[in-house]
C-alpha cells in the first residue's frame, strides 16, 4: 500500500498541535530539532529514493515524496530493537492494485475475470520481484558500506494491502487462497522457506465497521487472519490487527481516502508490524543462544530442517 501519511500532519504531531489524543513526545524520536531525523542503522529504498530512513520521503509514489507509509513506525520500532544490527528495507508499491489480478501469485493460477488480459495476471508480481532482485544485487546503493563478503539476511516480509480487493465479492472471496499462494511464492523465488511474513490488518473502517459493506469488510479481514493461522504458516506467519488505529472524527488530510492520511494512524500501524516482526526475530534469536549458534547461522541450519521449529507466535 501506497504510503499516504501527511508530513503537515506529522509536523503538527511533534508540535503538539494535532488534534485526536496523541502525544508529542511519541513523535519527538523523528525529530531532530531542525529537521525530519534521519537513521544512521536502518536504509531504505523505494522507487528512486534510498538512503537512511527519515520520515516524509519514502511514502506514496513519484511526485509526492512529502508523505510516508507504515515502513517508519515499523523501521524505527525494528531499529532500536536491533540497535546492533544494520537494517535495509526495500519497499514496493503501486497503489490500486488488486491481489487476484496484479499481484496475482504464479501458483494461483491465471484468473478469471472478464475483460482481463493474460498477460496482466500477475504483473505486478513480477515487476515486485524485479525491483527486489535489483535491490538486492545493489545493496551498496542502499547502504554504502555495505559488506558484499559478508552478505545479507532475509528476515522478513511484511505485506499490507487489500483494498481493491475488497471492493469485489469475488476478489474477497479469493483473497485468502490467493495470499497463501503468495506468501509461499515469495519464500519460493528468494529461497527462504521459512522467512517470517507479517500481514497487516485492512483496517480503514475501524473496530466497528458501518453501512451496507460490513459483512465484506469483516469477511476480508477474517480471510486475512485464518490465512495466517493455516497449519503450514502457523509458526512463520503473523497477522497484525490494525483497526484500532483508524480515527473518525478528527482532521483529514488526503480528502478521507486511506486512513485519512493521518500520520500517527500510518504510525502506529507501523510500530504494530514492526512489533509483530520481531515476535520472530527475537524468538531466533534467542533459540540461537539456546543452541549455541550465531543468528545467521540458526537461520541457515533451519532452511535446511536442521534446527527446532520456531514456538509459538502469541499475538
Amino acid at each position: 500500500m501506497v504510503g499516504m501519511a501527511s508530513e503537515e500532519h506529522l509536523r503538527k504531531l511533534i508540535q503538539g498541535t494535532s488534534d485526536g489524543d496523541e502525544c508529542p513526545c511519541d513523535y519527538q524520536t523523528l525529530w531532530n530539532g531542525t529537521d525530519f531525523r534521519e537513521r544512521d542503522d536502518v536504509y531504505m529504498q523505494f522507487e528512486d529514493r534510498r538512503g537512511k530512513l527519515r520520515a516524509a520521503y519514502y511514502g506514496a509514489i513519484k511526485g509526492r515524496s512529502h508523505h510516508f507509509g507504515p515502513e517508519v513506525g515499523f523501521g524505527w520500532t525494528v531499529g532500536d530493537a536491533l540497535h546492533n544490527e544494520t537494517i535495509i528495507m526495500i519497499k514496493s508499491a503501486f497503489g490500486g492494485r488488486t491481489l487476484a489480478i496484479d499481484f496475482r501469485p504464479p501458483s494461483a493460477g491465471e484468473g478469471n475475470y472478464s475483460n482481463v488480459l493474460p498477460s496482466h495476471y500477475g504483473w505486478e508480481y513480477r515487476q515486485m520481484v524485479t525491483d527486489f532482485n535489483d535491490a538486492l544485487q545493489n545493496l551498496s546503493n542502499i547502504y554504502p558500506e555495505y559488506d558484499t563478503d559478508a552478505g545479507y539476511e532475509l528476515a522478513g516480509f511484511v505485506w499490507f494491502h487489500g483494498w481493491n480487493d475488497m471492493l469485489n465479492e469475488d476478489t474477497t472471496h479469493e483473497y485468502s487462497s490467493n495470499l497463501a499462494h503468495f506468501i509461499r511464492d515469495v519464500r519460493l523465488e528468494f529461497k527462504t522457506p521459512l522467512m517470517p511474513f507479517v500481514v497487516g490488518e485492512l483496517g480503514m473502517h475501524g473496530l466497528h465497521p458501518e453501512g451496507k459493506s460490513i459483512a465484506r469488510v469483516l469477511y476480508f479481514r477474517e480471510a486475512q487472519r485464518n490465512t495466517t493461522l493455516l497449519p503450514e504458516f502457523r509458526n512463520n506467519t503473523l497477522f497484525v490487527p490494525t483497526a484500532s488505529y483508524m480515527k473518525f472524527n478528527v482532521t483529514t488530510y488526503n480528502g478521507g481516502y486511506h486512513y485519512n492520511g493521518r500520520a500517527d494512524t500510518y504510525y502506529r500501524i507501523g510500530q504494530a508490524m514492526g512489533r509483530g516482526m520481531l515476535q520472530f526475530l527475537k524468538t531466533a534469536k534467542t533459540t540461537a543462544v539456546i543452541k549455541q549458534h550465531s543468528l545467521q547461522e540458526w537461520w541457515k541450519l533451519r532452511q535446511k530442517g536442521v534446527a527446532c521449529s520456531l514456538p509459538k507466535v502469541i499475538e
